[in-house]
């Protein structure tokens, strides 16, 4: 290892404290969650897609470009309880709405949102008219929200990189969530952006995205050196 031959084990120097599971995909969380509202191919546990080419930036964008860890990243990881019973609670119409922006409707996002295609629908202009659009439906977006803190190329800021459904975690509906992003304070603008007293709407928190309905159990940020540096680094 860097030159250096590895002659003895790692056993009694190392131990794994946690081990995170989860599945994501089409039909999954039907399958691991114990809620029979939870459409049967849907990708996620409350109903909908997530993850749009739009909403992705380029790995760059969260890469370190100079500096000692040059090259690396920072990285937020979460677990986050899911309050489905009363999500599912709502009509599918109110949900969508809900979860991405109230001017979408399902003709445009389709049941799970794979009439979307690549792109999640919610635009600058969405952003733009967040106060008409809250007074006319009496909703906010979850997506349109986060996309409030996009930077002024309307360019994500936070590289999302799973969000899969906890399978080690079978007291109720949880999932993961991490991203990796230059600065943390950039992972931290993107979570105010979902609170509600952010806002001056007349909206009340049920209906003010999907903040309401998540919980944070735990949530750590960690520095990522670069991959050649990562693993073992040999004595400087």
């Amino acid at each position: 290892l860097n030159g250096v031959p590895v002659e003895d084990r790692l056993a009694g120097v190392f131990e794994v404290t946690e081990r995170r599971t989860g599945v994501l995909g089409k039909g999954r969380p039907a399958q691991e969650i114990d809620n029979e509202h939870i459409p049967e191919d849907a990708p996620l546990s409350m109903g909908f897609r997530a993850g749009f080419d739009n909403s992705l930036p380029e790995e760059s964008t969260a890469t370190l470009s100079d500096g000692p860890f040059a090259g690396g990243t920072t990285l937020a990881v979460s677990r986050i309880r899911t309050a489905l019973d009363d999500w599912y609670d709502q009509p599918h119409d109110r949900r969508l709405k809900e979860m991405y922006c109230p001017a979408h409707d399902v003709e445009e996002v389709g049941e799970i949102g794979d009439a979307l295609g690549d792109h999640s629908g919610v635009t600058e202009e969405n952003v733009a008219a967040m106060d008409e659009l809250a007074a006319e439906h009496g909703i906010v977006g979850h997506a349109q929200k986060v996309a409030s803190a996009r930077d002024e190329a309307f360019e994500t800021q936070i590289l999302r990189r799973s969000e899969g459904v906890a399978t080690d975690d079978v007291a109720g509906s949880t999932f993961n969530f991490s991203s990796v992003q230059t600065d943390t304070r950039k992972f931290v603008e993107v979570r105010k952006a979902m609170n509600v007293d952010e806002y001056d709407h007349d909206v009340p928190a049920d209906r003010h995205g999907i903040v309401d309905y998540l919980g944070t159990l735990s949530r750590s940020t960690f520095l990522v050196p670069p991959r050649d540096d990562r693993a073992l680094p040999g004595p400087r």
